[in-house]
């Protein structure tokens, strides 16, 4: 490689990581435009409530009730403590199936604001993940709630674990986001694509039934399951009180890695085209 190839490689990299601290600096100079875009939304979404947020804990727990008590009862299989494994699994599959479903209309969603004012288009993708979070957070105590209630729950070491397989998983999520958000800009099918390819995995995914219904020979590919990958390492330390397979750590690290790495390149490619497309 000649030295001016090597050396506009180097600048185009190092043009890129300004870039990036670029959007990290202009996301926190808007932070409270973030906190008022979400809270604004919640306090929206259940005005003239009774219960108010709550439905973000008792309509989880309603629906994951219903379809726990038809699936003990339906499945041929036999797991302990089923609602446990079943409620854990679908928390953690619930909020990165809405957080990518919500990021992908994000930048369509609010097209009126984003040929008005200026705002990092990164902050529309992490509005619509902070409410998601927010609704994750309370289906979370449902869970240990009830797990609490029927005596399954055990507070051990591996808890602590928690803060960091959400944390990827919150990463994952932006990542992916921000790539979803701009696709959805330029093939608005995709709006209705995703929930659909979202709902089928659901089923490809062992949420609802242990890895043991599957064939064995189809154990192998699990690990090129994303969400099976991410939904472990929520349920493991609540379920089996241990910390995941080592494995599925890394390969969580490095899938939430790529995502934003890549998401973050898609936005600052496509940024400037964004604003003629919607």
């Amino acid at each position: 490689m000649s030295a001016k190839p090597l050396n506009q490689y180097w600048e185009n990299k190092v043009s890129f990581i300004n870039l990036v601290f670029l959007e990290i600096k202009d996301v926190y100079k808007y932070r409270k435009v973030v906190e008022t875009m979400v809270s604004s939304t919640l306090k929206t979404r259940y005005k003239r409530s009774v219960f108010g947020i709550a439905w973000s804990m008792l309509g989880p727990l309603i629906n994951y009730t219903v379809i726990g008590f038809l699936f003990s009862l339906t499945a041929k299989f036999q797991v302990k403590n089923f609602f446990i494994y079943a409620f854990s699994g679908a928390v953690i599959y619930n909020y990165i199936s809405t957080a990518l479903s919500l990021s992908v209309s994000s930048l369509v969603g609010n097209e009126s604001y984003i040929k008005k004012i200026y705002l990092p288009k990164s902050v529309y993708i992490l509005s619509s993940i902070l409410m998601e979070s927010v609704n994750f957070l309370l289906s979370t105590i449902a869970l240990f709630l009830i797990a609490w209630a029927f005596g399954a729950l055990q507070f051990d070491l591996s808890m602590l674990f928690l803060p960091f397989s959400v944390f990827l998983t919150f990463l994952a999520c932006f990542g992916a986001g921000l790539i979803l958000s701009i696709a959805g800009v330029f093939f608005r099918d995709l709006l209705h694509v995703v929930p659909i390819l979202l709902q089928s995995i659901f089923f490809l995914t062992p949420v609802f039934y242990p890895i043991s219904a599957i064939p064995e020979k189809f154990h192998q590919y699990l690990v090129y399951n994303p969400f099976y990958i991410y939904i472990q390492l929520f349920r493991e330390p609540i379920y089996s009180g241990k910390l995941p397979p080592t494995n599925f750590i890394l390969s969580a690290m490095g899938i939430s890695l790529v995502l934003m790495i890549a998401g973050l390149f898609v936005l600052k490619k496509f940024d400037n085209r964004v604003v003629f497309k919607l």
